[in-house]
């Protein structure tokens, strides 16, 4: 079973690229006791911009990152996957980004299990769900 540990979330305004107060969250993602990944992830709720997240894939062990995919998520709306550059990455994990084109022709079990990390996010990491549901609070 799929479970998000260590999540936390901030409100922040020190972003390379805008100076518009945005919130941050984090989270583990373990199936049991084995470590899949992790996601950061940012959105800005005066504006109602998208969520972008970071989804980290890590080996076995938990602590040698693979790769890295991006997702945009709009209010109420699906998740679809990006190129790493449509996304903030200031401060991102070190991790190889994978572009859309490796992702569906090299990568599918990647892409995969990075999606399924969304789909956990977007359901149980709360600061999130409200947001994607259209919730202010």
């Amino acid at each position: 079973m799929l479970t998000i540990e260590l999540a936390s979330n901030e409100y922040a305004e020190d972003f390379a690229d805008t100076a518009e107060l945005g919130v941050l969250v984090r989270g583990d993602i373990y199936d049991g006791a084995l470590p899949l990944g992790y996601y950061t992830g940012r959105w800005f709720p005066r504006s109602g911009s998208d969520i972008e997240l970071l989804v980290v894939l890590v080996d076995a062990s938990g602590r040698q990152a693979q790769c890295s995919l991006a997702f945009r998520c709009a209010r109420r709306g699906q998740p679809r996957l990006v190129e790493p550059a449509e996304i903030w990455m200031d401060g991102a994990p070190q991790a190889i980004p994978m572009s859309v084109g490796e992702a569906h022709a090299h990568y599918p079990a990647a892409r995969d299990r990075a999606t399924v990390i969304v789909q956990l996010v977007l359901a149980q990491d709360k600061l999130v769900h409200e947001y994607v549901a259209g919730h202010d609070g």
